[in-house]
C-alpha cells in the first residue's frame, strides 16, 4: 500500500513539473529576478515599447502562477495657467496569461 501511495504522489509531481513548472522556466530565462517580492517573481521592462512584463511561478503543486503584460497610455494632460502639468489621465492596460 505505501508503494502505491508513493507512486501516485510521484506521478502527480512529474505531471506538475513537466506540465507547469518547465513552462514558466522558459518564460523567465530572459527576465530578471524581482528581489522586492518574496517568492519566484521575475520582471522585464521594454523601454522602447513602454511595456512591463511580470511572471510569477506557481507554488508547489498549485496552478497559481501567471504572466502579465502592462502598459501605460497617457491620454490627457491638464495644465495650470503657467503651463505646468497638474493632472494626467492615464489608461493602464494589463493582460494576464496563465500558461
Amino acid at each position: 500500500m505505501p508503494i502505491v501511495i508513493l507512486s501516485i504522489f510521484a506521478v502527480i509531481n512529474l505531471i506538475w513539473f513537466f506540465g507547469f513548472d518547465i513552462t514558466y522556466v522558459r518564460f523567465s530565462k530572459s527576465m530578471e529576478k524581482d528581489t522586492a517580492r518574496s517568492g519566484a517573481y521575475f520582471r522585464q521592462y521594454n523601454e522602447a515599447k513602454d511595456i512591463y512584463a511580470a511572471l510569477k511561478f506557481p507554488s508547489y503543486l498549485e496552478l497559481n502562477g501567471f504572466f502579465k503584460l502592462t502598459t501605460d497610455i497617457e491620454q490627457d494632460v491638464y495644465l495650470d495657467e503657467a503651463g505646468n502639468a497638474i493632472e494626467t489621465d492615464r489608461l493602464l492596460i494589463t493582460l494576464f496569461f496563465w500558461p
